[in-house]
């Protein structure tokens, strides 16, 4: 589980980024900032990776559960 730096900027290290190998990052993103987040290289980089993104500025807000017997993690968003 990765929680994506500076709402996605595009200034990341995302060669650091890919390298964690995070199954799932969360990007807590603010909805029509005028400031780009989150960047579409950072995004597209991360899906690359094989890293199922969840943003929310399209999700909303979203939760990280334990799951069953301490199993995978799952992200609910609002």
């Amino acid at each position: 589980m990765l929680k994506v730096p500076h709402h996605g900027s595009s200034y990341q290290d995302l060669d650091w980024l890919t390298g964690l190998e995070a199954g799932t990052a969360l990007v807590s993103v603010g909805a029509d900032n005028d400031y780009g987040h989150p960047a579409p290289d950072v995004l597209s980089a991360l899906e690359a990776a094989g890293t199922a993104v969840h943003r929310t500025d399209e999700e909303g807000d979203l939760a990280v559960v334990p799951g069953p017997d301490g199993g995978p993690v799952t992200v609910v968003d609002g």
